[in-house]
């Protein structure tokens, strides 16, 4: 994903098109982890 973002954005020459896939894979990242540590909690 972020080669593809790398692309968008150099390649393609669309810096708004690839910062905001950037930020939508923050946020996928944020809540995974976040779902995830609480999880682990729960395990102990």
């Amino acid at each position: 994903m972020s080669l593809y973002i790398y692309q968008v954005a150099y390649r393609f020459a669309d810096p708004g098109y690839a910062a905001a896939m950037s930020l939508f894979v923050l946020f996928v990242t944020i809540i995974l982890s976040t779902w995830f540590m609480k999880r682990m909690r729960l395990a102990e």
